[in-house]
């Protein structure tokens, strides 16, 4: 667990002023095994995760009050900055969710998306895991306030933890599209722009020093759909320097 206090806080990074944080993240890596929850299970010995490693794999995170979702500043100055014009929320749960056991399932494998993906938990917890440079899985532990953002093009899952509950808000830029391409997907553009984007990165976060982080050019790809590469190269930058 990794907690910036005072001077330490990423901030100013947005084009506005908001950075992903101050934060503190739960994230650790795990066995890998897909046999047993995620809260029984970790990597031996104990490795947890920090903020700068997360956002060395483009995952940006934000800890928000998440009691005023509907007139907070700082999630209304997030959208719009990044162009997140649609919004919905969901709950997942055993009585909220039609097919949940089917959902679950699917969730729980491996798959990638094309676009972003972005939730902000308004209640109740649960998990998702990504993987790092080297294909190692990483389990991340969301609960009430926690605004995670997931690249395009990366490999991950989703489960409940033990109370079976989560409500969510999601976010996207434009018409949301939720399909999910199950692992292997490497064919696709944006899991190539993935690993380009773990490469460049794999030199300076977490590291002792900092170089200035050139902009990732994407052909055919707006910039406002590229911040992620960005912001995420800028925090590493900022975390190292501080």
């Amino acid at each position: 667990m990794v907690r910036f206090r005072g001077a330490a806080q990423p901030r100013g990074l947005g084009p506005g002023g908001s950075a992903p944080g101050p934060a503190t993240v739960q994230a650790w890596y795990t066995d890998d095994s897909a046999d047993n929850p995620p809260w029984l299970h970790h990597a031996g010995p104990v490795r947890p995760v920090g903020l700068e490693q997360l956002c060395g794999l483009g995952v940006l995170y934000w800890k928000l009050d998440a009691n005023e979702y509907e007139n907070d500043p700082e999630l209304e100055k997030i959208r719009k900055e990044r162009n997140y014009s649609w919004m919905d929320i969901i709950t997942i749960g055993r009585d909220k969710l039609p097919n949940y056991e089917a959902k679950i399932k699917m969730i729980y494998k491996e798959h990638l998306h094309l676009d972003d993906k972005i939730s902000f938990i308004l209640d109740g917890s649960g998990y998702s895991d990504v993987r790092d440079k080297e294909d190692r899985c990483i389990w991340i532990f969301m609960e009430k306030g926690d605004m995670i953002i997931l690249p395009a093009g990366i490999y991950h899952r989703f489960t409940l933890d033990e109370k079976k509950y989560e409500k969510a808000m999601r976010l996207f830029v434009g018409d949301p599209v939720w399909t999910a391409y199950n692992r292997p997907a490497d064919n696709f553009e944006a899991r190539r722009q993935n690993l380009e984007f773990l490469a460049q990165t794999a030199q300076r976060c977490p590291g002792a020093s900092c170089t200035p982080a050139p902009l990732v050019k994407v052909p055919g790809v707006m910039a406002a759909e590229n911040l992620s590469v960005i912001f995420s190269l800028l925090l590493c930058c900022r975390l190292e320097a501080r």
